[in-house]
């Protein structure tokens, strides 16, 4: 019996026409759909949502995300991973043999892909072509693949075709991917771990684990090709916003009536906005700590330089520092002196003042405020001495109160920094003292007053007083506070 017969090849002799194009299909219906990549007409519509194939191949996997199908399943062991294609099953499989078989040929790179698809696109990060190029008017927006480039069209649209189906999440997505992320904040599943020693890091996408293995590899693999720059990013995104200072390019233009902002990137302008809007999203998790930043830079720095046992070490050598001086001079007075507001009406309950000095007709509360108390925000400065004064009311307590605010730090004067000796704010600091603990026992003086001492000043008022919206948009303080303002001292 003779061996069966391969099946002859059948010849390609149907050629793209379209230049430059090297194409060539065994069919003409196959050429037909290949054209399509030249036209960008997309003649196979989806019947559930606005999406558009160009061959029908490409619908049948789309109508699977409708259906819930992923028919192509992982067969390795205690992998529950299925995919709507075979070859998203093949290129999953990696993950499991860790095979890339696509590699950079660019110089001293070692990138490889997983797919030809991701190679591809990363060649673009060294050539800089971004071919996918945006029809919005006035929009300059141009990426690196066509998938991109539909997902950013939305942004005009409005449309957000992907929607979570977890109960009672009204959360939908310009991108299939931006749902597979979201998702994971229902499951907390964070597959993409660190496998560095002692690194317990695990990411939500491969994207930012991508980014954080490169703080502990070092690399910068996104080089600036300005000339002379020697500038180098982790992130590709990073590489774009630097690149626009040497172009001068401000793409992100703030929207607010009558500002000119404009960004080099997106999150530069959201953080703008928020000056607009006073919204303060990064709240610190420290116990009695109101600090909420606008950015998340900001709270990251906040947590680094208040919140370390060095800092702490630092803020009681400033304490310490008073607490020495009085005793030099004699003062009796409660150190760390716990003021309860359970009388009062409020959800706080208690607060502690540094120190409490008690003189013949006056209860003087010092409070030695590092850097001004400027990351407690004003209304929460303020509403802490009010429950001081209603707290101490309550309790029948009818002597006057006076509030030292010192500031051991840097202050200025009408905008200029004001260099004074520590001797010299000590020796301030003493003769208030003295002269509040021989003050007459006059009818006429209010009953609550506050010295600032070092603080920023303003032809001679607190520069607080004028802050209300520059922090935390407090009118309060620029009511009350300056009821009780006595005297600034700088």
């Amino acid at each position: 019996m003779d061996p069966p017969r391969a099946h002859p090849r059948r010849v390609k002799r149907h050629a793209c026409f379209f230049p430059e194009c090297t194409y060539a299909a065994d069919s003409a219906s196959k050429l037909s759909l290949h054209a399509h990549k030249h036209t960008g007409l997309r003649p196979f519509a989806c019947d559930s949502c606005n999406y558009a194939a160009k061959d029908p191949s490409a619908l049948l996997v789309h109508k699977r995300i409708h259906a819930g199908e992923k028919p192509f399943s992982c067969e390795f062991l205690e992998c529950s991973y299925k995919s709507r294609t075979a070859s998203g099953l093949v290129t999953h499989k990696r993950t499991h043999t860790a095979e890339r078989p696509y590699v950079c040929n660019f110089e001293n790179c070692n990138y490889a892909a997983k797919t030809s698809g991701n190679l591809v696109y990363h060649k673009r990060t060294h050539s800089g072509e971004r071919p996918y190029i945006c029809d919005i008017p006035k929009c300059i927006y141009a990426a690196t693949t066509s998938g991109a480039l539909a997902t950013h069209r939305r942004t005009h649209t409005g449309e957000r075709p992907y929607s979570c189906e977890f109960p009672d999440c009204g959360f939908a997505a310009a991108s299939l991917s931006n749902l597979v992320v979201h998702k994971r904040t229902h499951t907390g599943d964070r597959p993409y771990t660190c496998n560095f020693p002692e690194c317990s890091y695990a990411a939500k996408t491969c994207h930012h684990f991508a980014n954080h293995a490169r703080t502990h590899t070092g690399e910068r693999p996104y080089a600036c090709t300005f000339p002379a720059c020697g500038y180098l990013a982790t992130r590709l995104q990073s590489l774009i916003s630097h690149a626009r200072t040497h172009t001068g390019e401000r793409p992100y233009v703030c929207d607010f009536s009558g500002c000119t902002y404009a960004a080099t990137a997106s999150t530069a302008l959201a953080g703008h906005k928020r000056t607009h809007t006073g919204e303060r999203p990064y709240a610190c998790d420290s116990p009695g700590c109101a600090y909420a930043a606008a950015q998340a830079c900001n709270l990251a720095t906040h947590q680094r330089t208040r919140h370390t046992t060095d800092y702490i070490k630092h803020l009681k050598l400033k304490e310490g520092a008073i607490e020495d001086l009085l005793n030099l001079h004699g003062y009796d007075f409660k150190r760390q002196h716990y003021i309860n507001f359970q009388c009062a009406v409020t959800e706080e309950t208690w607060s502690f003042s540094d120190a409490v000095l008690l003189f013949r007709n006056t209860v003087v509360i010092l409070e030695v405020d590092e850097h001004q108390h400027k990351a407690y925000g004003i209304s929460c400065d303020l509403k802490r001495m009010g429950l001081t004064v209603e707290s101490l009311r309550l309790e029948g307590n009818t002597q006057r109160i006076v509030f030292i605010r010192y500031n051991p730090d840097a202050f200025t004067v009408n905008g200029v920094t004001k260099r004074t000796y520590r001797q010299e704010r000590h020796d301030a600091l003493v003769s208030l003292l003295r002269e509040l603990e021989t003050e007459p026992d006059a009818p006429g003086l209010e009953d609550v007053r506050t010295f600032y001492l070092f603080y920023d000043t303003t032809d001679g008022i607190p520069s607080i007083f004028n802050a209300v919206n520059e922090d935390d948009g407090s009118p309060e303080y620029d009511q009350l506070a300056k009821q009780w303002f006595a005297r600034a001292i700088v």
